[in-house]
Parts: structure tokens; sequence; C-alpha cells
């Protein structure tokens, strides 16, 4: 069973300009109202593929309760505790460019009994045929330990979990080791305290580190540069597909949702890389939040190419 965790969802709204004129007037094109959160998008991508997973985490009041209905409405399976307040809402702009400029609420405060309530809810589904998926921020109230606090709690049922969070929560969270981590460039940058991007080489060699200390798959995402995935005996690279750009907001949550996907479903490991490649690259393609359709997917699969980069550390 693959349950996605959104500790801070939010109402998406994307309105779509010909460019962003700041301090100016702006004209609207088109405008799209979603169910956001990264792993409210790594749901929606799993049901774009043909699977199932359980969306939970915690939501509130009025636009919690919008949200949860538009969830139901694209036949996404939700269990999530309801708290007080409300949940945000997000604005996404994107102009005709490719270019998308985010302005997103903090979220409600979140109380200590609201977080227990939720960890009682959600360590029930917890036992060794479960993936979790931790990813995106969380709202006021809870501290930057949670993940890490939460991954042991999962581990010590036998799950497995997936890993996608940036500064302290990613800093604090893979002292858990969790299955697996997907860091983007700009995260792996921001942590290691790189200045510029080094080589791949040196990306490999930095992320032994976290292979070293338990965790067993490393995925980099690199934008439109594609790719690199990590594992103890094996290192490939994804090459990025050219695409038409509408949207890149959601393509990491896509990835990671082929991946989970891919896994619960026992494919070969190569076929979940290209499958990744080809989800991320078609979550490009489409406007506001929504995940690429199958048969788009499966289309790009065919361009996809994974390179093997060495066999062994």
């Amino acid at each position: 069973m693959i349950i996605t965790v959104t500790m801070n969802p939010a109402m998406d709204k994307t309105l779509e300009i010909t460019d962003l004129n700041i301090g100016g007037m702006n004209r609207i094109i088109a405008s799209y109202v979603d169910a956001g959160g990264k792993g409210i998008n790594v749901s929606k991508t799993i049901k774009a593929l043909g699977g199932i997973s359980l969306a939970t985490g915690i939501i509130c009041g009025a636009t919690g309760n919008e949200l949860l209905e538009l969830l139901r409405e694209q036949g996404i399976l939700t269990d999530f505790f309801e708290g007080f307040g409300n949940t945000r809402t997000n604005l996404k702009i994107a102009d005709l460019n490719g270019i998308v400029t985010e302005i997103n609420e903090k979220g409600p405060k979140i109380s200590r009994e609201e977080q227990l309530g939720f960890l009682d809810k959600i360590i029930n589904y917890m036992n060794e045929n479960t993936l979790v998926v931790l990813s995106g921020s969380v709202p006021q109230g809870i501290d930057c330990y949670f993940y890490e606090k939460l991954i042991h709690l999962m581990q010590a049922k036998k799950a497995k979990v997936f890993l996608d969070a940036d500064g302290e929560l990613f800093h604090y969270g893979i002292l858990a080791s969790p299955y697996m981590i997907k860091p983007n460039y700009q995260e792996l940058m921001e942590y290691f305290h790189w200045t510029k991007l080094p080589k791949m080489e040196q990306i490999i060699e930095a992320c032994k580190t976290f292979i070293n200390d338990g965790i067993k798959i490393v995925v980099v995402s690199l934008g439109k540069e594609g790719a690199i995935f990590i594992k103890k005996d094996s290192v490939y690279i994804g090459r990025g597909l050219e695409v038409v750009t509408c949207s890149t907001v959601g393509a990491g949550d896509a990835m990671l949702g082929a991946l989970v996907y891919g896994m619960e479903k026992n494919l070969p490991y190569i076929e979940v890389l290209r499958l990744m490649m080809a989800t991320s690259a078609g979550a490009v393609m489409t406007r506001g939040t929504k995940p690429s359709e199958w048969e788009v997917i499966k289309t790009l699969m065919n361009d996809v190419i994974i390179e093997q980069y060495y066999q062994e550390f």
C-alpha cells in the first residue's frame, strides 16, 4: 500500500499570463484551481499511472473540506486528520515562457494535540508492505524534527519511507536513514554549502555519504538536465527530455510518484527509471499542478535515455 503524507496541503490557484510585469498591469489568460501539496501531487501522479494510494496529512476548515472534495472527485482515497484553522491557498503565476512565480501561504498553526491525533491515525497503516511518501513543508507549530521522528516510528513498523523535503526537515530527516531521498540540485547545494553546482563526479561522491549512512536510494533531480539515480551497487544518469514546457511545478513530485508506483508493482529497476523520467517530463507539459495522461507518458518513455555511470562504488 502506498501512503502519501502532506502535512501542509494547499488549494493551488494557477494564473496564466503572457509575461509577468512586476509593478504593472497583468492580464490573466486562464486560471486553474486544484488540490495541492507535494504529497498530494504524488498521489495524483500514481492515480494517472493507474495505481492506488491513500493521501493523508492534516486539513483544516472550509478550504480543507474543498480540497478533500476535489480529491474525491479525482478518485483519490483520503484519510486526513481534521484540525482547526484553515488550510492555506497558494498562488502560482505562470507565463508563456514557462517561468512560474509562486506565492505560498504558511498554513495554519497546528497544536501538539492535533499532531498526536494525526500520528495515532497514520501509525495504524504501517507494516512491512507499506510505502510511505513524506514530502513538502510542515505548517506552523510543527518543528523541524518532525519527519525524523516520524521516520523512526514508521520504520519500527517495517514500512519503507521515501523523503522529499528541504532545509532543516531534510537535514534532520536523513538522520533517521529513510529508504529513499530525492533532493534536487538546489537542496544539495544548500546541504553541502556549495556555491555552485559541481561536476557529476563530485555530486555522486557527495551522495555516497547518504548511502553509507543507510539510505538505500538517492535520486538527485537536475531539472531539465535530467536526474541521477544512486544505489549501493550502481549509478545511473537519466537524460532530460526536450519537451514543450508549460509549468515545472510538480515535476519532481511526478518523478517520485512514478518511483513509488514502479516499486510497488515490482517493475525492473531500469523500467522504473524510464517511467520516472517520462512521467516528470509529462508533468512539465501540463498546466497547473496536474499530472500528464498515461498515453503521453507511454510515448515519452520511448525517448528516455538511461546511462549507467559506473557499476560499483
